[in-house]
């Protein structure tokens, strides 16, 4: 039989889709590399009178020649107390753009290092995940709530014949005075030899900055489709077969839905109900059925739960729980039994499905 623990191990690996952890110091680290000062013309809209936030750009420019020794260290020197949420969010945002390589060389070779945080910083390379958990960071460094969101995503490089199989993406959502917002710092990103090499020049990096930046949801939604529809930040939102046609319409003018209470409410759940209402919503894809073994798992979890109480119980309350676990273990069978011998996660599941079958016979509803 599966055990608890293997269990929680298998299910650990798509609950944390971006781990968003950091190693402690107690000493001093040694100095990290510091990059170029960057390309003239990026210095040069810095102070575009155009960039609304030039301010805030020079500021985390200037950051970006310090040696600084850790991440608190690096929030503390782009976020000053006097700094309003939304001007601390765009100092990270820069100094990440600017200052963190894409690692195509790493992505390329299969030689990609951990995208924690703390290696980012020491590295200062990153592929996707690793921009965002970065980001995550050094927001929550400078008491900024965000989330790393993966997803689907259409770059440059897509195309409508492309199969998706899995998320391929992974951007932030940020809370700045109680509302939240959509950004991508990884397409934000200007060290990148590419981009250097062909568009060197000031308006082409004035886009990457803001084109990725607070973006409307209505737009954001065109090439980024959040695995969990809530992160849409959309009253209505889009799916899956939607996002990869092109065939997105949003209309929200008759939609009375409050999107940043919505996401409060969610969150206000413990962990495995979370897990369950955000596995319930998320997008399906006919190429795999990540959703049907994490809501299959969810259930059975959640049926473990209310069968570790049935023994606090009697009477009518006992005959309740007894069919509330009932139904979380038929529903655990219903959605593991959908999952193929080539799926991901099969065999366990097969041996998932013997465990409840088992002991579903073991509830005793009488006193």
């Amino acid at each position: 039989m599966l055990t608890t623990l293997r269990l929680f191990g298998l299910l650990a690996g798509f609950f944390l889709v971006c781990l968003l952890g950091r190693a402690q110091t107690a000493a001093r680290q040694p100095s990290y590399p510091l990059l170029s000062s960057g390309k003239a013309n990026i210095e040069a809209y810095v102070f575009n009178e155009s960039n609304k936030f030039s301010k805030i750009d020079n500021h985390s420019f200037q950051i970006s020649n310090k040696d600084i020794s850790s991440l608190e260290e690096l929030s503390r020197e782009l976020c000053p107390s006097d700094f309003s949420e939304l001007e601390k969010v765009r100092s990270i945002y820069f100094w990440i753009a600017k200052n963190i390589q894409y690692d195509d060389d790493g992505l390329k070779n299969n030689t990609l290092t951990s995208q924690k945080a703390e290696e980012v910083f020491k590295t200062r390379k990153a592929v996707c995940e690793g921009f965002s958990n970065f980001f995550y960071e050094l927001c929550h460094d400078a008491n900024i709530e965000a989330r790393v969101i993966p997803g689907y995503a259409k770059d440059e490089f897509y195309n409508k014949e492309k199969i998706l199989v899995y998320p391929n993406h992974a951007w932030s959502a940020v809370n700045i005075d109680d509302q939240w917002h959509l950004l991508d710092v990884t397409w934000a990103c200007l060290n990148r030899d590419h981009i250097i090499n062909k568009n060197n020049d000031v308006e082409y990096f004035k886009h990457k900055l803001e084109s990725n930046f607070l973006i409307d949801p209505k737009t954001f939604i065109q090439n980024h489709l959040p695995e969990d529809p809530y992160w849409q930040l959309l009253p209505d939102p889009i799916d899956l077969q939607d996002f990869f046609s092109g065939n997105i319409v949003v209309d929200t003018d008759d939609v009375n839905i409050d999107v940043n209470q919505r996401i409060d409410q969610f969150e206000s759940l413990d962990s495995l109900d979370q897990e369950i209402a955000y596995c319930q919503r998320m997008v399906p894809n006919e190429w795999n059925r990540i959703k049907e073994y994490r809501l299959g798992t969810a259930y059975y979890f959640k049926a473990q739960q209310l069968y570790r109480k049935l023994g606090q119980v009697h009477g009518r309350p006992k005959e309740r729980l007894a069919e509330s676990i009932y139904t979380y273990y038929d529903k655990s069978l219903e959605e593991l039994r959908r999952l193929a011998p080539d799926d991901f996660g099969y065999e366990y599941c097969q041996e998932l499905i013997s465990t409840i079958e088992s002991r579903k016979d073991l509830i005793i509803i009488k006193n």
